[in-house]
């Protein structure tokens, strides 16, 4: 199996880069792997699986596996997920910032983001979810006249951007104000059409369309920067 090698020691090899990898077996039907970090794998696995399998299942991930670690590795760099200190990067509105810790409150100027020193993440987390409702209201403004009866409300989440119920009340996360605001109508968009279909299906999709004609490029944006929108 060109470019993997599986090592006693629990580390693998793919593409010349070396792993540490963390097997799990358990009472399930199916592998998943996840990445811990740039450099750490965890994979879970039916008990009763042979080794060969296991081998084999990671193979066909080794791709995914190699994208996935460019990102990581940018996103480390970056300082994503390691709270504030002076040089990391951060979004807001699709701009990249990076941070100085001075002043105090926090602001932007001159492409950096200042926050005072010794601020801590719930802090930096309430300014977020300030400016992304700012952004809601301002969306709920302009289109008031075409969005259905809801209840909409930011709160903080951690895996998604946005959730609705069969109550009719859409949840949005506090960080997206750290995507464009295109992508921020989009993910608007997405929700308010579940209001309609509670599910993905292809009237759901019609729907999405009908209110955002460019959703796949908004939706391709957050897939591919989603991992560096994070604190």
């Amino acid at each position: 199996m060109a470019g993997l090698y599986l090592k006693k020691n629990k580390l693998i090899t793919i593409d010349g880069i070396e792993y540490s990898i963390k097997i799990i077996p358990g009472d399930r039907r199916s592998f998943s792997l996840r990445m811990v970090s740039s450099s750490d794998l965890e994979v879970r696995y039916p008990r009763f699986e042979s080794r060969t399998r296991l081998i084999e299942f990671i193979n066909k991930k080794s791709k995914w596996i190699s994208k996935k670690h460019d990102m990581l590795v940018a996103a480390e760099e970056a300082g994503v997920g390691s709270g504030i200190f002076e040089g990391r990067m951060l979004f807001l509105l699709g701009e990249k910032y990076k941070v100085e810790t001075s002043g105090v409150e926090i602001k932007i100027r001159n492409n950096c983001i200042y926050i005072p020193e010794g601020s801590d993440i719930i802090a930096l987390e309430r300014w977020y979810k300030d400016t992304t409702e700012k952004a809601i209201a301002e969306f709920i403004e302009n289109y008031n006249h075409v969005i259905p009866n809801c209840t909409i409300k930011v709160k903080r989440q951690k895996r998604i951007w946005g959730s609705c119920n069969s109550n009719r009340r859409i949840y949005i996360n506090s960080k997206i104000s750290m995507c464009p605001l295109e992508v921020i109508e989009y993910i608007m968009w997405h929700e308010i059409s579940h209001l309609k279909y509670m599910n993905h299906s292809s009237d759901f999709y019609s729907q999405l369309e009908n209110y955002c004609p460019d959703y796949k490029t908004h939706k391709a944006w957050l897939k591919k920067h989603s991992f560096m929108l994070r604190i």
